[in-house]
């Protein structure tokens, strides 16, 4: 005479499990990525606002983001209120960029950071932001 037994899979609880790590997951990675636009936004230098007011957090994979020019706009230099007003925009619309996307962001294993101003570039080879950054996230 044999003897078995069966085992039977809880699918239930098994999804369930998976919703609350994924949702852990999405926790974390916005925080994370509200934690990098202040970073980035703190760290960007403002002299017309254009730059820092050009940065956007995508999905993985995605090209597109604000771009600003700093083509006749006066610049702030001096007047730190001013200064901050752009900061404080600029952290605002990066803080909606996670909210909107972090489903995608997730699903598509990651973001992408993107500055489309004209002199991004410019303001990369004299201040590092992004290069900063990328160095924060390791450590």
């Amino acid at each position: 005479m044999s003897k078995q037994f069966t085992y039977r899979i809880n699918k239930g609880s098994i999804d369930r499990k998976l919703e609350n790590f994924d949702r852990i997951i999405g926790e974390d990675l916005q925080e994370r990525l509200v934690n990098l636009a202040s970073y980035m936004v703190q760290s960007s230098p403002v002299d017309t606002g254009a730059y820092v007011r050009s940065h956007s957090i995508r999905p993985r994979g995605s090209s597109s983001g604000r771009m600003r020019s700093a083509s006749g706009r006066p610049s702030l230099k001096g007047n730190p209120g001013a200064q901050q007003s752009q900061r404080d925009e600029a952290y605002g619309a990066l803080v909606g960029d996670v909210l909107k996307f972090l489903d995608q962001i997730v699903e598509k294993d990651g973001a992408v950071v993107i500055n489309r101003s004209p002199h991004a570039q410019d303001v990369e080879l004299n201040y590092s932001v992004f290069a900063k950054a990328q160095l924060r996230l390791r450590g």
